[in-house]
């Protein structure tokens, strides 16, 4: 198990082009019954260390006129932030995402603060304890974005710029886990999706919400995300946290007539038009959900050192040579074809966001 977790993780981190396959390997390793044995879950100060915000008020900010759907919310958050110090802030009668978002800003009366949609599930354990070490290390943190910004979309520039993950729930109970990334390592963003958004005030009181008027409920999260970062404020892929959003999006004329005004707004020119390319896979219920996505990040933080020595020779040049006059590289793809031949016998999807198109195997 240590040699596949090496080699997996970094190749996937250094390599993109590999990034799929290498995920489609490792995935189905975490899913056999004896790899909790094998790699212990790692506790979450050992993940991401503890930092100043533990006992800082959380104001959650949500836009929501649906009392079926809020209600939901509100469960999510106490089951969420049990134990800590939080409030939940609902609008229900927005004009607009941002119009909505700054009015609940406006009575927010905490130092950390989360922007999300009505109809997203919390599903990692010590799930606000997480989410406040995770703001140590960031002024905004996303649960997906990109570390390029090409429109109309957060993820146009295409897949080597996409960081974070995402869950969807089914409808029969069951989970879709989706990797754009491993979260190895905590690259500046510079776009994010806007399901779930968490920040110092610092960045609001800035950025503002309204500062460019976005009217309906689209583009309001590029827009601010993009306003952010170019201010200097650092931004995030959340590395161990898993949010479930019951939607995928919807991609009509209104949501990419407002992109391309938000983007006209920035000087942001259109990227490829390329959609994500997501590692996925799918669990049974919420829990093996949340197990499967804590083993993902225990392997992570499990061979960080190799990850990093990759990625600096990669930086260094060695990149450019092709893989087999690298020795590096290739004892990692000897260790990962010899050790997970025999023991990997499951396959991994790779879909694209955001689209209908059918589904690849890798």
């Amino acid at each position: 198990m240590p040699d596949v977790q090496r080699a997996v993780l970094a190749l996937a981190s250094g390599l993109p082009e590999l990034r799929a396959e290498c995920m489609g390997r490792l995935l189905p390793l975490l899913q056999r019954p004896d790899s909790s044995a094998t790699m212990p879950l790692p506790t979450v100060r050992q993940e991401i260390g503890g930092v100043a915000t533990a006992d800082s008020l959380l104001s959650v900010v949500v836009c929501s006129h649906r009392d079926a759907v809020f209600a939901r919310c509100v469960s999510e958050c106490e089951r969420a932030f049990d134990g800590g110090r939080f409030e939940l802030i609902r609008i229900a009668d927005a004009q607009s995402m941002c119009e909505g978002y700054q009015r609940g800003f406006q009575q927010a009366k905490g130092e950390l603060l989360v922007f999300m949609h009505d109809d997203v599930e919390l599903l990692s354990p010590e799930f606000g304890s997480r989410l406040r070490q995770e703001l140590g290390h960031c002024d905004l943190l996303a649960i997906a974005g990109a570390t390029r910004f090409d429109g109309p979309a957060w993820f146009s520039a295409g897949p080597d710029f996409l960081r974070g993950s995402v869950s969807v729930p089914r409808s029969d109970g069951r989970y879709d886990l989706y990797w754009a990334s491993l979260g190895v390592e905590r690259m500046p963003l510079a776009v994010a999706d806007g399901f779930f958004l968490a920040c110092h005030r610092r960045v609001v009181d800035t950025i503002r919400w309204d500062a460019y008027p976005i009217p309906g409920f689209h583009g309001y999260d590029i827009d601010f995300t993009c306003r952010a970062s170019r201010a200097g404020f650092k931004a995030h892929a959340a590395v161990s946290l898993q949010v479930a959003h019951a939607s995928e999006g919807v991609f009509d004329d209104r949501w990419l007539d407002a992109s391309k005004a938000v983007c006209a707004r920035l000087g942001v020119g259109p990227g490829p038009a390329a959609a994500p390319r997501w590692v996925s896979t799918v669990a049974d219920s919420r829990a093996e959900a949340a197990l499967q996505f804590d083993r993902v990040v225990a392997c992570v933080n499990s061979a960080p050192g190799d990850v990093h020595a990759l990625l600096r020779s990669l930086e260094a040049g060695s990149g450019d040579a092709s893989l087999q006059d690298n020795g590096e590289i290739t004892q990692l793809l000897q260790a990962l074809s010899g050790v997970t031949g025999a023991a990997s016998t499951g396959s991994m999807d790779v879909q694209q966001s955001g689209t209908r198109a059918p589904t690849t195997r890798v």
